[in-house]
């Protein structure tokens, strides 16, 4: 059955602006936004919101980003990275890139699956397996459509199987 593991994060964390204000992109309500100043248009400007996950959720049950952003103010390129901490060492955590979306210029409601191979592929490059749990999942936004970098965000989400 699919679900939502980003709703029910245990911990979000914005590197740009308020983590508070980055829960709205989490919500699931078309009433709330998450406005991001990134300053610049250019893809090296970026922002990346973390999630600690109230369950650890094994990487071959990762079915692909959802996403909705304002027409004008969506991100050039949006990167899904899987984070792995050891039990022992809940603070060490091993990311690894596992996926590449590029969003259209659009407010309306986006799906991109992820591509099993791709993220075997870079699984197995960091030593891990696609049964390996994640502990931690982040999204890292890069660029923006808007010509002074802004992104502003409705909705942002990983379905899972």
């Amino acid at each position: 059955m699919p679900g939502s593991v980003l709703k029910d994060a245990s911990r979000v964390r914005a590197s740009v602006g308020s983590s508070k204000e980055a829960r709205n992109a989490l919500d699931d309500s078309n009433e709330t936004c998450w406005t991001v100043e990134l300053g610049s248009p250019s893809t090296s400007a970026h922002v990346t919101l973390t999630c600690t996950l109230a369950t650890h959720t094994a990487v071959r049950a990762l079915r692909g980003l959802q996403c909705t952003f304002a027409g004008g103010f969506a991100p050039v390129r949006i990167v899904t990275i899987a984070g792995f901490a050891p039990p022992e060492r809940p603070k060490e955590v091993a990311w690894t890139d596992i996926d590449v979306a590029y969003p259209a210029d659009g407010n309306m409601a986006q799906t991109f699956d992820y591509q099993r191979e791709r993220i075997d592929e870079q699984l197995r490059a960091q030593g891990h397996t696609s049964d390996a749990e994640c502990t931690h999942l982040a999204l890292r936004l890069e660029g923006s459509t808007d010509g002074f970098g802004r992104v502003i965000i409705y909705k942002l989400d990983i379905e899972t199987s």
